[in-house]
């Protein structure tokens, strides 16, 4: 079982210094976010829903959807 506490630490600075402060020049620009993308990507979350056994996190529908929350705050 992943502990979920530190990866949503994580997420919310994240979301906090990376994607809001590129929100406002992402959306007038209709530009890909690709800080976001290199951040999450940093913390190896864009193989976040892939089974550990394979080399995910393997983390559950309802933990994914955890980070999606603080994401879409």
């Amino acid at each position: 079982m992943v502990d979920l506490d530190p990866i949503l630490t994580a997420v919310r600075e994240i979301g906090q210094e990376t994607i809001a402060s590129a929100a406002r020049d992402v959306d007038a620009r209709a530009r890909f976010p690709s800080e976001a993308f290199e951040a999450l990507k940093g913390l190896e979350l864009l193989s976040a829903y892939v089974p550990s056994e394979i080399g995910g996190a393997g983390l559950s529908m309802t933990q994914i959807c955890r980070i999606c929350e603080i994401l879409g705050q």
